[in-house]
């Protein structure tokens, strides 16, 4: 690179004269308050030491004008592969973040791995490289798989936040929800339990043409509750639960429409007793 007294630093021999002395260190001291600034990284053809180039030692700050970023050279503290732009021994690790206009404007080959970036003003997110091939993770966003139920208050996740697709996982730690659960478990198997002594009685009557009311067979006790009423069909046809009434005084079921059921028509009845 073309040296120039932003980016040399010598330090001068006890055989140079004072004022030649004093104009090595007033480049130095210029390049030292610049970081370096310049296009190219700072190399031993830039460091003099009493008329022996030396490679920058560690700790040596350098200010990038091609990237706009600070460098510090430091051989013991880089990380994964080093520095993409400038090798070894020069590093971002530990000096800060960069700002970005936005994504589109982020050259992630400049990024070392883990070094962080903020894009400001777009949308004001911080990301980091997470590997050497160039990919970067918004870091204010969990990884996948990574949120446990002891991260999240009760009642926290509501219905609106969940999708109509969203499968929901509940795990026998899940407090609350797996005792609703096992509650609701409870009482189904409580009703499968009472039902499983149910017998179906089937009836079957063809009206005369005189009556719309039709007895209920079945053994004693009789129906009693016209919730034991399975299912009726007039004709084929399905009767809905206000088609019907149920008499329990003589076990017998009564239409809702007014006149008799037409003569010949079926009249199928199945009571659950």
């Amino acid at each position: 690179m073309a040296l120039s007294k932003s980016n040399t630093f010598i330090l001068p021999a006890s055989t140079k004269s004072v004022a030649i002395a004093r104009v090595d260190w007033n480049s130095s001291f210029f390049s030292m308050l610049q970081s370096f600034y310049s296009n190219a990284v700072p190399v031993a053809l830039n460091i003099d030491d009493e008329g022996t180039t030396v490679n920058p030692p560690d700790g040596t700050l350098y200010r990038s004008r091609e990237t706009g970023a600070l460098y510090v050279a430091d051989t013991l503290h880089t990380v994964g592969t080093g520095n993409p732009v400038y090798g070894d021994p020069w590093t971002r690790n530990g000096i800060g973040i960069r700002v970005e206009d936005n994504l589109a404007a982020v050259d992630i080959t400049t990024y070392e791995i883990g070094e962080l970036f903020g894009t400001v003003p777009s949308n004001a997110r911080v990301y980091m490289k997470s590997t050497e091939a160039g990919l970067f993770v918004d870091i204010g966003i969990p990884p996948a798989d990574s949120i446990s139920n002891t991260m999240l208050k009760a009642n926290s996740v509501t219905a609106d936040k969940i999708s109509d697709d969203f499968d929901i996982n509940f795990q026998a730690n899940d407090y609350i929800t797996y005792q609703q659960l096992n509650a609701n478990i409870n009482v189904v198997q409580s009703n499968i339990v009472s039902n499983m002594n149910l017998v179906p009685f089937f009836t079957s009557n063809v009206s005369d043409g005189n009556s719309n009311v039709f007895l209920v067979i079945g053994p004693e006790p009789t129906v009693g509750n016209p919730a034991n009423l399975h299912t009726i069909y007039v004709g084929g046809v399905f009767q809905s639960r206000t088609d019907w009434i149920y008499h329990a005084g003589n076990n017998s079921i009564q239409f809702t429409e007014a006149g008799a059921i037409p003569n010949g028509i079926n009249v199928d009845i199945e009571a659950l007793l």
